[in-house]
């Protein structure tokens, strides 16, 4: 059917004068939320504005949220993957077009992605009971690009000034004495008091979602006066006034809740004059003994894994020696001088429970074999290793061990 030629063009003078609204917006700097404000008033629909990670940043006019998208907790509402619009939003999403669907009971939604530079920055879902011209179709599309427009704009302030975060986090963390009174003064200008940073997190997540954790991170650190970046491979955020648990366990929380991402957040209170680089240290080094205890998608404090204290903290790399040598001294010299491997088998002889069956196919040799190299390690270390406490001192032992040399804690 042809379009009524008075709507197109009634269509037609709606988008000129959004087009010169947005420009003017962009121009004065304007954000996503008067945008929106700015689409409802001047296409009379209900507008919300999706960020990248989907959670509704904006909303005007008459538009139900609970028709696309779904509240968890404290977070902002995010978009519904599985509800009435999801095969819109991934058809607008793979076109770049609008595209338009019921919600029932006469009402409509119409949704475009905002992408730009091959990047994904968000959406708009506008709510209506009419009919869309080709024109106003073409202007909506159009407003999501203004749109990308003000989120590019928005996002290269934010990396410059992440930036300089993030020189003064590394900064702060490669110090090993008080900071500098220059660092102080920096610090201090962006609204951060070094003197008041009192907990440190690192946070352990998969590839494809440090991106996403950074951004969050520099959202939580510039909120809360502290500051944060990438150090040494890790996501690090560094906070004044907070008990580190309380801290450690929220920012957990709101990964899980407001991203949908599982991670691993490691804190350490941080009390004058304990270094910051010691205390990073300590903080990475406990993130990488929890992922290699299989530990995934939790919070915890270095106070927590205190019985590994000696792996994780470099000032009790000594202790960890001694306990090591008084312990293992004789299987790993024993290794080490017969290319052995009686500290391995006695990992798997602990790992399957002291069950000779289970060990031995574990190891994938003869149990023959594997009685021959116990019976060595009770030569070394004596008869009654496997008493409970010479066997919980020496499974404790073995466990250390093995990962101080994943960590590559020095041994020398």
């Amino acid at each position: 059917m042809d379009e009524d030629p008075v709507e197109t063009l009634r269509a037609m003078e709606r988008s000129a004068s959004l087009h010169e609204s947005l420009t003017r917006l962009v121009l004065s700097g304007g954000d996503t939320s008067a945008a929106a404000e700015m689409l409802a008033a001047e296409l009379g629909m209900g507008v919300a504005v999706l960020d990248r990670d989907d959670q509704v940043v904006a909303v005007s006019g008459h538009i139900d949220v609970a028709d696309f998208a779904r509240a968890d907790g404290a977070a902002p509402p995010r978009f519904d993957s599985t509800g009435i619009l999801a095969c819109a939003m991934e058809q607008t999403r793979r076109t770049g077009r609008c595209v338009t669907s019921g919600l029932g009971d006469g009402r409509r939604a119409s949704v475009v992605a905002v992408s730009g530079c091959q990047s994904y920055f968000g959406g708009l879902v506008l709510a209506h009971d009419r009919s869309l011209t080709a024109v106003d179709l073409r202007c909506l599309e159009h407003a999501a690009q203004i749109i990308g427009l003000i989120t590019l704009t928005r996002d290269a302030v934010v990396e410059a000034e992440t930036g300089v975060r993030g020189e003064l986090l590394t900064a702060l963390l490669t110090s090993a004495q008080r900071p500098t009174q220059d660092l102080v003064d920096r610090a201090r200008a962006r609204g951060v008091d070094l003197g008041e940073l009192t907990v440190l997190l690192v946070v352990e997540a998969t590839a494809r979602h440090r991106v996403r954790i950074r951004r969050h991170l520099d959202r939580v650190a510039e909120q809360w006066h502290g500051l944060a970046g990438d150090h040494r491979g890790m996501a690090t955020l560094v906070l004044p006034g907070r008990d580190a648990g309380v801290a450690t366990k929220e920012i957990h929380d709101q990964l899980r809740a407001e991203l949908g991402i599982g991670s691993l957040v490691v804190g350490t209170d941080v009390l004058p004059p304990e270094p910051w680089a010691h205390a990073f240290t300590v903080a990475r080094r406990c993130a990488q003994i929890l992922t290699r205890l299989g530990s995934w998608d939790r919070w915890a404090t270095t106070q927590d894994l205190a019985m590994y204290g000696m792996v994780f903290d470099p000032d009790r790399t000594a202790d960890l020696n001694r306990f090591l040598d008084d312990t293992l001294g004789a299987l790993i010299d024993y290794d080490a001088s017969r290319n052995a491997e009686l500290i391995k088998t006695l990992a798997a002889y602990f790992q399957c429970s002291g069950n000779l069956t289970r060990t031995s196919a574990a190891l994938h040799v003869h149990p023959n074999t594997l009685l021959k190299r116990l019976g060595r390690i009770g030569t070394l270390i004596g008869e009654d290793w496997q008493e409970p406490e010479p066997a919980l001192r020496l499974h404790l032992a073995v466990r250390m061990f093995q990962l101080a040399l994943d960590l590559g804690v020095d041994r020398s």
